[in-house]
């Protein structure tokens, strides 16, 4: 992927949350939108935390509770994502070379990374967003090769 940048693959403009809000909302953008990584910001926009499908699964209570359903109402309304969430979690920058950021996953054995551009965030980068440029370039090739 010689040359190409994270900014060219990215997800753009991700869903993000507020530090502040309640488990809930992470709770729906996991189950209904299917999102894995959610950035987390603070009151001035600034990025503060991340949190991921894992860590909304790891906060509910178990579907084998007795008291499931009002154990479950009172986590996921009372427990601010200031709770759950990864703090300062590892960036990229959205002029890192590919490689170098795919690298980076691997190395941390995240499936994400948040995606700054000039201290702002931008983008997330995510294991599927390499996976789709490395077939792009597959593609690209067998197709050169003909």
């Amino acid at each position: 992927m010689d040359g190409w940048t994270v900014r060219e693959l990215m997800s753009k403009d991700p869903h993000t949350l507020h530090e502040d809000e309640p488990l809930a909302q992470a709770v729906e953008l996991v189950v209904v939108r299917k999102m894995r990584h959610i950035p987390i910001l603070n009151s001035q926009k600034a990025l503060v935390g991340i949190v991921t499908d894992r860590d909304v699964k790891r906060s509910l209570p178990s579907p084998f509770s007795i008291a499931a359903s009002e154990e479950y109402d009172r986590i996921v309304n009372d427990t601010p994502l200031s709770r759950v969430m990864t703090r300062d979690p590892v960036t990229i920058d959205a002029d890192m070379e590919v490689e170098e950021a795919a690298q980076r996953i691997l190395d941390l054995r995240v499936g994400g990374l948040p995606v700054l551009s000039q201290g702002k965030l931008v983008g997330v980068f995510t294991e599927r967003d390499a996976l789709r440029g490395l077939l792009k370039r597959l593609i690209g090739s067998a197709r050169q090769a003909v």
